[in-house]
Protein backbone atom coordinates (compact mmCIF):
# COMPACT_ATOMS: atom_id res chain seq x y z
CA UNK A 1 0.00 0.00 0.00
CA UNK A 2 2.83 2.37 0.91
CA UNK A 3 4.58 1.68 -2.41
CA UNK A 4 1.37 2.40 -4.35
CA UNK A 5 0.86 5.68 -2.50
CA UNK A 6 4.45 6.73 -3.19
CA UNK A 7 4.06 5.86 -6.89
CA UNK A 8 0.78 7.78 -7.10
CA UNK A 9 2.34 10.91 -5.62
CA UNK A 10 5.30 10.62 -7.99
CA UNK A 11 3.06 10.27 -11.04
CA UNK A 12 1.02 13.30 -10.02
CA UNK A 13 4.07 15.48 -9.86
CA UNK A 14 5.52 14.22 -13.11
CA UNK A 15 2.46 15.17 -15.14
CA UNK A 16 3.07 17.95 -17.68
CA UNK A 17 2.72 21.40 -16.22
CA UNK A 18 3.43 20.34 -12.59
CA UNK A 19 6.43 21.73 -10.74
CA UNK A 20 9.28 20.17 -8.80
CA UNK A 21 8.96 22.11 -5.56
CA UNK A 22 7.93 18.98 -3.64
CA UNK A 23 10.18 16.40 -5.30
CA UNK A 24 13.64 15.28 -4.24
CA UNK A 25 16.03 15.71 -7.14
CA UNK A 26 19.53 16.81 -8.00
CA UNK A 27 20.96 18.66 -10.98
CA UNK A 28 23.44 16.26 -12.57
CA UNK A 29 24.40 18.09 -15.76
CA UNK A 30 23.31 20.36 -18.56
CA UNK A 31 22.91 20.44 -22.31
CA UNK A 32 26.09 21.42 -24.08
CA UNK A 33 24.96 21.62 -27.72
CA UNK A 34 21.68 21.09 -29.56
CA UNK A 35 21.62 19.14 -32.81
CA UNK A 36 18.87 18.07 -35.19
CA UNK A 37 16.35 15.24 -34.68
CA UNK A 38 16.12 15.75 -30.88
CA UNK A 39 19.81 14.91 -30.44
CA UNK A 40 21.94 16.82 -27.92
CA UNK A 41 25.35 16.56 -26.35
CA UNK A 42 25.27 16.46 -22.57
CA UNK A 43 27.85 17.41 -19.95
CA UNK A 44 27.41 15.31 -16.79
CA UNK A 45 28.87 16.48 -13.50
CA UNK A 46 30.23 13.06 -12.51
CA UNK A 47 29.81 9.33 -12.92
CA UNK A 48 28.48 7.11 -15.68
CA UNK A 49 24.97 7.77 -17.04
CA UNK A 50 22.39 5.71 -15.19
CA UNK A 51 18.64 5.39 -15.67
CA UNK A 52 16.26 8.13 -16.77
CA UNK A 53 17.06 11.82 -16.70
CA UNK A 54 14.73 14.79 -17.04
CA UNK A 55 14.96 18.25 -18.61
CA UNK A 56 13.74 21.09 -16.39
CA UNK A 57 13.02 24.77 -16.83
CA UNK A 58 12.00 26.97 -13.88
CA UNK A 59 11.22 24.00 -11.62
CA UNK A 60 9.10 22.32 -14.30
CA UNK A 61 9.85 19.01 -16.02
CA UNK A 62 9.54 19.57 -19.76
CA UNK A 63 10.83 16.24 -21.03
CA UNK A 64 12.89 13.09 -20.60
CA UNK A 65 16.34 12.42 -21.99
CA UNK A 66 18.11 9.13 -22.69
CA UNK A 67 21.90 9.13 -22.81
CA UNK A 68 23.24 6.41 -25.04
CA UNK A 69 26.79 7.14 -26.19
CA UNK A 70 30.01 8.79 -25.07
CA UNK A 71 30.94 11.82 -27.18
CA UNK A 72 34.19 13.70 -26.64
CA UNK A 73 35.42 12.51 -23.28
CA UNK A 74 34.30 10.73 -20.13
CA UNK A 75 31.96 13.54 -19.07
CA UNK A 76 30.38 14.45 -22.42
CA UNK A 77 27.69 12.18 -23.88
CA UNK A 78 25.19 12.07 -26.71
CA UNK A 79 21.53 11.90 -25.78
CA UNK A 80 18.07 11.96 -27.31
CA UNK A 81 15.23 13.84 -25.67
CA UNK A 82 11.44 13.61 -25.81
CA UNK A 83 9.37 16.65 -24.85
CA UNK A 84 6.06 16.42 -23.05
CA UNK A 85 4.76 19.41 -24.96
CA UNK A 86 6.08 20.25 -28.44
CA UNK A 87 5.55 23.95 -27.71
CA UNK A 88 8.50 23.80 -25.31
CA UNK A 89 10.98 23.13 -28.12
CA UNK A 90 12.32 26.69 -27.87
CA UNK A 91 13.44 25.96 -24.29
CA UNK A 92 15.89 23.26 -25.41
CA UNK A 93 19.11 25.25 -25.60
CA UNK A 94 22.67 25.05 -24.40
CA UNK A 95 22.77 25.35 -20.62
CA UNK A 96 19.38 23.74 -19.90
CA UNK A 97 19.58 21.75 -16.65
CA UNK A 98 19.33 17.96 -16.51
CA UNK A 99 18.12 16.36 -13.28
CA UNK A 100 17.94 12.97 -11.65
CA UNK A 101 15.04 12.14 -9.33
CA UNK A 102 15.95 10.54 -6.02
CA UNK A 103 15.05 6.87 -5.83
CA UNK A 104 13.77 7.09 -2.24
CA UNK A 105 10.86 9.40 -1.45
CA UNK A 106 10.05 10.56 2.07
CA UNK A 107 6.33 11.38 2.09
CA UNK A 108 6.59 13.27 5.39
CA UNK A 109 9.22 15.55 3.82
CA UNK A 110 6.90 16.24 0.92
CA UNK A 111 4.27 17.69 3.21
CA UNK A 112 6.87 19.51 5.28
CA UNK A 113 8.34 21.19 2.17
CA UNK A 114 4.87 22.13 1.03
CA UNK A 115 4.34 24.40 4.04
CA UNK A 116 3.57 28.04 3.31
CA UNK A 117 6.58 30.21 2.58
CA UNK A 118 6.28 33.94 2.12
CA UNK A 119 7.73 35.22 -1.14
CA UNK A 120 9.31 38.64 -0.58
CA UNK A 121 8.14 41.48 -2.79
CA UNK A 122 10.73 44.10 -3.68
CA UNK A 123 10.31 47.72 -4.66
CA UNK A 124 10.30 48.24 -8.42
CA UNK A 125 12.22 51.52 -8.14
CA UNK A 126 14.67 52.77 -5.51
CA UNK A 127 16.87 55.87 -5.13
CA UNK A 128 20.30 55.10 -3.72
CA UNK A 129 22.83 57.00 -1.63
CA UNK A 130 25.31 58.63 -1.95
CA UNK A 131 24.81 59.01 -5.70
CA UNK A 132 21.06 59.82 -5.51
CA UNK A 133 20.26 57.85 -8.64
CA UNK A 134 17.24 55.78 -9.68
CA UNK A 135 17.60 52.01 -9.91
CA UNK A 136 15.02 49.55 -11.26
CA UNK A 137 14.36 46.01 -10.08
CA UNK A 138 15.26 43.07 -12.33
CA UNK A 139 13.50 39.93 -11.12
CA UNK A 140 15.15 36.53 -10.74
CA UNK A 141 14.49 34.20 -13.63
CA UNK A 142 15.59 32.67 -16.91
CA UNK A 143 16.38 34.53 -20.12
CA UNK A 144 17.91 33.92 -23.53
CA UNK A 145 21.65 34.60 -23.39
CA UNK A 146 23.90 34.82 -26.46
CA UNK A 147 22.77 34.18 -30.01
CA UNK A 148 22.97 31.53 -32.72
CA UNK A 149 22.53 34.17 -35.41
CA UNK A 150 25.03 36.86 -34.46
CA UNK A 151 28.81 37.06 -34.47
CA UNK A 152 30.95 34.01 -33.72
CA UNK A 153 31.65 35.11 -30.15
CA UNK A 154 27.91 35.28 -29.34
CA UNK A 155 27.39 31.55 -29.98
CA UNK A 156 25.68 29.49 -28.67
CA UNK A 157 22.27 30.81 -27.69
CA UNK A 158 21.40 29.36 -24.29
CA UNK A 159 19.17 29.71 -21.27
CA UNK A 160 20.60 31.39 -18.20
CA UNK A 161 19.03 31.90 -14.81
CA UNK A 162 20.32 34.58 -12.46
CA UNK A 163 19.25 36.10 -9.17
CA UNK A 164 17.35 39.36 -8.70
CA UNK A 165 19.25 42.66 -8.67
CA UNK A 166 18.84 46.40 -9.13
CA UNK A 167 20.36 48.31 -12.04
CA UNK A 168 20.69 52.03 -12.78
CA UNK A 169 17.78 53.21 -14.89
CA UNK A 170 20.03 55.60 -16.81
CA UNK A 171 23.69 55.67 -17.81
CA UNK A 172 25.97 57.51 -15.39
CA UNK A 173 26.11 61.12 -16.62
CA UNK A 174 28.88 63.71 -16.55
CA UNK A 175 26.99 65.38 -13.69
CA UNK A 176 26.89 62.13 -11.72
CA UNK A 177 30.58 61.45 -12.24
CA UNK A 178 31.53 65.02 -11.28
CA UNK A 179 29.63 64.57 -8.02
CA UNK A 180 31.73 61.45 -7.34
CA UNK A 181 35.01 63.13 -8.32
CA UNK A 182 34.32 66.22 -6.18
CA UNK A 183 33.53 64.11 -3.11
CA UNK A 184 36.47 61.73 -3.46
CA UNK A 185 39.18 63.93 -4.95
CA UNK A 186 39.42 61.85 -8.13
CA UNK A 187 40.54 63.54 -11.34
CA UNK A 188 38.10 64.70 -13.99
CA UNK A 189 38.30 63.01 -17.41
CA UNK A 190 40.66 64.96 -19.66
CA UNK A 191 38.03 65.71 -22.28
CA UNK A 192 36.11 67.82 -19.75
CA UNK A 193 38.74 70.58 -19.58
CA UNK A 194 37.16 72.79 -22.22
CA UNK A 195 33.68 72.25 -20.79
CA UNK A 196 34.25 73.52 -17.23
CA UNK A 197 34.47 77.13 -16.00
CA UNK A 198 35.04 77.95 -12.33
CA UNK A 199 34.48 74.35 -11.35
CA UNK A 200 31.11 74.02 -13.08
CA UNK A 201 29.96 72.76 -16.48
CA UNK A 202 29.34 75.55 -18.97
CA UNK A 203 26.26 73.89 -20.42
CA UNK A 204 23.52 71.84 -18.80
CA UNK A 205 23.32 69.76 -21.98
CA UNK A 206 26.90 68.53 -21.53
CA UNK A 207 26.33 67.71 -17.87
CA UNK A 208 23.51 65.32 -18.85
CA UNK A 209 25.57 63.38 -21.43
CA UNK A 210 26.88 59.91 -20.50
CA UNK A 211 30.35 60.06 -19.00
CA UNK A 212 33.02 58.19 -21.00
CA UNK A 213 35.64 56.66 -18.73
CA UNK A 214 38.16 53.86 -18.29
CA UNK A 215 37.17 50.59 -16.70
CA UNK A 216 39.06 51.45 -13.52
CA UNK A 217 37.33 54.84 -13.27
CA UNK A 218 33.94 53.15 -13.64
CA UNK A 219 34.91 50.56 -11.04
CA UNK A 220 35.98 53.29 -8.59
CA UNK A 221 32.67 55.13 -9.04
CA UNK A 222 30.71 51.92 -8.42
CA UNK A 223 32.67 51.21 -5.23
CA UNK A 224 32.00 54.75 -3.94
CA UNK A 225 28.29 54.35 -4.67
CA UNK A 226 28.09 51.04 -2.80
CA UNK A 227 27.43 49.22 -6.05
CA UNK A 228 29.32 47.24 -8.67
CA UNK A 229 29.52 46.96 -12.44
CA UNK A 230 27.11 44.46 -14.01
CA UNK A 231 28.23 41.12 -15.33
CA UNK A 232 27.60 40.45 -19.01
CA UNK A 233 24.75 38.11 -18.05
CA UNK A 234 23.13 40.74 -15.81
CA UNK A 235 23.44 43.36 -18.52
CA UNK A 236 21.70 41.13 -21.11
CA UNK A 237 18.96 40.18 -18.64
CA UNK A 238 18.28 43.85 -17.83
CA UNK A 239 18.14 44.62 -21.57
CA UNK A 240 15.46 41.98 -22.23
CA UNK A 241 12.69 43.27 -24.52
CA UNK A 242 9.01 43.40 -23.54
CA UNK A 243 7.06 40.17 -23.99
CA UNK A 244 8.12 36.58 -23.58
CA UNK A 245 11.83 36.45 -22.68
CA UNK A 246 12.14 32.91 -24.03
CA UNK A 247 10.44 33.61 -27.32
CA UNK A 248 11.36 31.34 -30.19
CA UNK A 249 12.14 34.20 -32.57
CA UNK A 250 15.33 35.57 -31.05
CA UNK A 251 17.41 36.12 -34.16
CA UNK A 252 17.70 39.85 -33.46
CA UNK A 253 16.80 40.94 -29.96
CA UNK A 254 16.85 44.61 -29.05
CA UNK A 255 15.78 46.26 -25.77
CA UNK A 256 12.56 47.40 -27.45
CA UNK A 257 11.70 44.13 -29.26
CA UNK A 258 12.78 41.70 -31.95
CA UNK A 259 13.00 44.06 -34.95
CA UNK A 260 15.52 46.82 -35.70
CA UNK A 261 13.94 50.28 -35.61
CA UNK A 262 15.70 53.50 -36.52
CA UNK A 263 14.86 56.80 -34.90
CA UNK A 264 14.14 55.46 -31.42
CA UNK A 265 17.70 55.10 -30.12
CA UNK A 266 20.98 56.93 -30.56
CA UNK A 267 22.64 54.81 -33.25
CA UNK A 268 24.26 55.79 -36.52
CA UNK A 269 20.89 55.62 -38.32
CA UNK A 270 19.52 58.38 -36.10
CA UNK A 271 21.81 60.92 -37.74
CA UNK A 272 20.48 60.43 -41.25
CA UNK A 273 18.83 63.39 -42.98
CA UNK A 274 15.35 61.94 -42.45
CA UNK A 275 15.72 61.56 -38.69
CA UNK A 276 17.72 64.66 -37.74
CA UNK A 277 14.86 67.18 -37.95
CA UNK A 278 12.73 65.18 -35.50
CA UNK A 279 15.73 64.71 -33.23
CA UNK A 280 16.40 68.45 -33.14
CA UNK A 281 12.81 69.09 -32.10
CA UNK A 282 13.03 66.43 -29.41
CA UNK A 283 16.28 67.77 -27.94
CA UNK A 284 15.26 71.44 -28.11
CA UNK A 285 12.02 70.68 -26.28
CA UNK A 286 14.22 69.93 -23.27
CA UNK A 287 17.29 72.03 -24.06
CA UNK A 288 16.10 75.17 -25.96
CA UNK A 289 18.47 76.61 -28.58
CA UNK A 290 20.87 73.71 -28.20
CA UNK A 291 23.05 73.33 -31.30
CA UNK A 292 22.98 69.65 -32.13
CA UNK A 293 25.98 67.76 -33.47
CA UNK A 294 26.37 64.05 -34.08
CA UNK A 295 27.38 62.51 -30.79
CA UNK A 296 26.15 61.50 -27.38
CA UNK A 297 22.73 62.60 -26.16
CA UNK A 298 21.44 63.23 -22.61
CA UNK A 299 20.98 59.94 -20.78
CA UNK A 300 17.19 60.27 -20.43
CA UNK A 301 16.36 61.50 -23.95
CA UNK A 302 14.88 58.16 -25.13
CA UNK A 303 13.30 57.13 -21.83
CA UNK A 304 10.17 55.79 -23.56
CA UNK A 305 11.46 54.42 -26.88
CA UNK A 306 14.81 52.81 -26.09
CA UNK A 307 13.65 51.07 -22.93
CA UNK A 308 13.77 47.40 -21.89
CA UNK A 309 10.95 45.45 -20.25
CA UNK A 310 12.33 46.46 -16.87
CA UNK A 311 12.43 50.15 -17.77
CA UNK A 312 16.20 50.43 -18.27
CA UNK A 313 16.93 53.25 -20.72
CA UNK A 314 19.45 53.58 -23.57
CA UNK A 315 20.75 50.03 -23.63
CA UNK A 316 20.34 49.98 -27.42
CA UNK A 317 22.25 53.16 -28.19
CA UNK A 318 24.02 56.34 -27.05
CA UNK A 319 27.12 55.03 -25.23
CA UNK A 320 28.83 51.67 -25.04
CA UNK A 321 28.82 50.31 -21.48
CA UNK A 322 31.42 48.52 -19.39
CA UNK A 323 30.66 45.18 -17.73
CA UNK A 324 32.74 43.39 -15.10
CA UNK A 325 33.04 40.23 -17.26
CA UNK A 326 36.28 39.19 -18.90
CA UNK A 327 36.06 38.58 -22.63
CA UNK A 328 35.79 34.79 -22.58
CA UNK A 329 34.01 32.29 -24.84
CA UNK A 330 30.43 31.42 -23.95
CA UNK A 331 29.86 27.96 -22.53
CA UNK A 332 29.81 25.57 -25.50
CA UNK A 333 31.74 27.92 -27.80
CA UNK A 334 34.91 26.19 -29.01
CA UNK A 335 35.88 28.77 -31.64
CA UNK A 336 39.46 29.98 -31.21
CA UNK A 337 39.98 33.70 -30.50
CA UNK A 338 43.32 35.14 -29.42
CA UNK A 339 41.53 37.90 -27.47
CA UNK A 340 39.85 35.44 -25.10
CA UNK A 341 41.24 35.46 -21.58
CA UNK A 342 41.61 37.78 -18.63
CA UNK A 343 42.96 40.73 -20.56
CA UNK A 344 39.91 42.58 -21.96
CA UNK A 345 36.53 43.38 -20.46
CA UNK A 346 33.24 42.89 -22.32
CA UNK A 347 31.54 46.10 -23.45
CA UNK A 348 27.83 46.01 -24.28
CA UNK A 349 25.17 48.13 -25.98
CA UNK A 350 24.82 50.33 -29.02
CA UNK A 351 26.40 53.73 -29.66
CA UNK A 352 25.85 56.82 -31.78
CA UNK A 353 28.77 55.86 -34.06
CA UNK A 354 27.63 52.24 -34.59
CA UNK A 355 24.78 50.79 -36.64
CA UNK A 356 21.72 48.93 -35.39
CA UNK A 357 23.46 45.58 -35.86
CA UNK A 358 25.72 46.49 -32.95
CA UNK A 359 22.72 47.52 -30.84
CA UNK A 360 21.60 43.89 -30.49
CA UNK A 361 21.50 42.70 -26.88
CA UNK A 362 23.88 39.79 -27.53
CA UNK A 363 26.51 41.85 -29.40
CA UNK A 364 29.92 41.88 -27.68
CA UNK A 365 32.81 44.35 -27.88
CA UNK A 366 36.11 44.48 -26.03
CA UNK A 367 37.63 47.20 -23.90
CA UNK A 368 40.95 47.59 -22.15
CA UNK A 369 43.47 48.30 -24.90
CA UNK A 370 46.29 48.92 -23.97
CA UNK A 371 44.99 48.40 -20.39
CA UNK A 372 42.01 48.96 -18.12
CA UNK A 373 43.55 52.14 -16.68
CA UNK A 374 43.95 54.07 -19.94
CA UNK A 375 41.26 52.93 -22.36
CA UNK A 376 38.53 55.56 -22.04
CA UNK A 377 36.13 53.95 -24.50
CA UNK A 378 32.76 53.43 -22.81
CA UNK A 379 30.18 54.71 -20.39
CA UNK A 380 28.57 52.58 -17.71
CA UNK A 381 25.75 51.95 -15.29
CA UNK A 382 25.88 50.12 -11.96
CA UNK A 383 24.03 47.29 -10.29
CA UNK A 384 23.29 46.52 -6.65
CA UNK A 385 22.33 43.25 -5.01
CA UNK A 386 18.92 43.14 -3.37
CA UNK A 387 18.60 43.73 0.36
CA UNK A 388 15.83 43.14 2.93
CA UNK A 389 15.67 46.94 3.17
CA UNK A 390 14.35 47.00 -0.42
CA UNK A 391 11.25 44.97 0.39
CA UNK A 392 7.82 46.47 0.09
CA UNK A 393 6.35 47.15 3.54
Amino acid sequence: MKKKLTLLILLCFLCPGNDLFSLDYSVVGRIRTVRSNEIVTVLLNKGEPQGTYYLINNKRIIGEITIYAESVNSSVYIGKYVLRNSKDIYLVRSGLSIIKLSEQKDISKKFQNNSFKETPVYKKLIVTNPDRREMVFVAEGSFVYGSNHGNRDEFPEQIKKINSFYIDKFEVSNHDFKNFADQTGNKYPEYWHSEIVNGEFKYDFFSKLPVIVTYKEAEAYALWAGKRLPTEEEWEKAASPPGNELEKNSRARYPWGTSPKSGISNTQELWSRNSTSNLIKLVQSVFPNQVLKKGYLPVSIFDRDDSSKYGVVNMGGNALEWTSSWYMPHYGNNISNYQYGKQYKVIKGGAYFLGLKDARISSRKTGGIPNLYNDRSAGFRCVRDISPLNREK
